[in-house]
């Protein structure tokens, strides 16, 4: 990317998320702090735009909470969810190594499935100094929102809007970019003028073929990213995964990626997870135990998350 292009893509993000820079999103929290039944406050993070009269408040990946208005200027019963723990997660093309991505940071983390046996390979580290093709992009700051896997040592990055696709260089920093930055609809015009078009909360890849399985809030597709074909229609993750039904999962996935055990994938929201056997083209998942705090299932990302 060229420097005028990452001016263009900071405004357009900038823009999205309500034209907000940091000193006035501070502003904003102590503006409804002061006018709330529920101080805001850690670990809440929100954007808000202006309509008018009217504030809207734009917050990503978190549980239902209220808070009530107290005059015209902020919106009635907006809901508030507890941060990610997690925001996005890809599978190395090393044998149970797991890349987990929060906020501008990563760590690298070799597991074990069905145990706590998991230890860092990678130390927290700014996702510019792992990965130095990301450096200056959205990727690197604010951060991913979803990643996956192809072949080799290749995957796809999404943050809002945009996407790239790279070779991340497994426990090295020879990684690059193959091709983008662009928008998702540009990279896949089958997801344009869809609830993917914006972006895409978490994805995971199938073990058919070359396809994948992407979540935005309750809903999900399953693509071809081969292809860049949509495989069915777009569905609510509850009538797709039967077995997500009544769970945090059935809202909205966080973060995820498909095991190296055939068949299985994890699934993490807000300060939880959920181990799960799928079968594309079916409806017998089970869930691998119950769910429970990330912190519980991965021990070695104690003292760690949730990243301040």
């Amino acid at each position: 990317m060229t420097e005028h292009q990452r001016v263009n893509m900071r405004k357009e993000i900038r823009e999205e998320k309500g034209g907000m820079t940091e000193h006035q999103r501070v502003n904003m929290r102590k503006e409804l702090n002061g006018k709330c039944d529920k101080k805001i406050g850690v670990p809440y993070s929100f954007f808000y735009s202006r309509k008018g009269n009217f504030t809207s408040l734009i917050v990503k990946k978190v549980y239902l909470s209220m808070i009530t208005r107290r005059n015209d200027d902020v919106v009635e019963s907006p809901f508030f969810r507890k941060m990610a723990y997690i925001n996005a997660a890809f599978r190395s093309s090393r044998d149970y190594e797991v890349y987990f991505f929060m906020k501008d940071k990563y760590v690298r983390v070799h597991y074990t499935p069905g145990s706590t046996d998991d230890k860092i390979l990678t130390n927290l580290r700014l996702i510019s100094s792992g990965f130095p093709s990301l450096e200056a992009t959205f990727f690197a700051e604010p951060g991913m929102d979803c990643a996956f896997v192809t072949e080799g040592n290749e995957a796809y990055v999404f943050s809002t809007k945009y996407c790239a696709y790279i070779d991340y260089a497994p426990g090295t920093t020879n990684d690059k970019i193959l091709s983008g930055p662009t928008t998702i609809a540009k990279m896949f015009p089958v997801l344009k003028n869809t609830v993917f078009e914006n972006g895409i909360d978490s994805a995971f890849r199938s073990t058919k073929g070359k396809e994948v399985y992407l979540f935005k809030g309750n809903q999900y597709a399953r693509i071809d990213y081969d292809s860049k074909q949509l495989v069915g229609t777009i569905r609510n993750i509850a009538d797709g995964f039967p077995v997500l039904k009544g769970t945090i999962f059935e809202s909205g996935i966080d973060a995820c990626f498909a095991s190296h055990e055939e068949s299985e994938a994890y699934l993490f929201k807000g300060d939880e997870y959920v181990r799960m056997k799928f079968t594309p083209d079916a409806y017998d998942d089970v869930l691998l135990g119950d769910v429970r705090p990330i912190l519980d299932g991965w021990t070695c990302l104690r003292g760690i998350l949730p990243v301040s």
